[in-house]
């Protein structure tokens, strides 16, 4: 595992939106990824699903975010077809089936 710098994210699907990550956790599933669990992964992919942030950039499809929103994205629901995101004053939980390839993932800095 190591921390590396990334290019920047880009509006690709207009219903995208880019988050500047604020926080961050490592969670159990992450662990299975590290010892080599999840064997779709592939090196290079990114891990970490567990996050929250605030809104830097939207398509133009997005109606229910805006810039400056501070949101939360939580657990990993296997059974859901959807991204789903909720502005971080609504939240109790967050969940997506989320595609961790390095080419969709969020840039993050970490710091201890």
């Amino acid at each position: 595992m190591r921390v590396e710098t990334v290019p920047d994210p880009k509006i690709i699907n207009p219903r995208d939106a880019i988050l500047k990550v604020t926080s961050a956790t490592i969670c159990g599933s992450d662990l299975h990824i590290y010892n080599g669990y999840i064997p779709t992964m592939e090196p290079g992919d990114i891990i970490g699903h567990e996050f929250m942030g605030e809104i830097v950039d939207i398509g133009n499809e997005v109606k229910k975010l805006k810039k400056g929103d501070r949101v939360l994205k939580g657990e990993v629901d296997p059974s859901a077809v959807f991204t789903h995101h909720l502005p971080l004053k609504e939240a109790k939980h967050g969940f997506e089936l989320f595609n961790q390839r390095k080419e969709h993932c969020i840039k993050v800095r970490l710091q201890p």
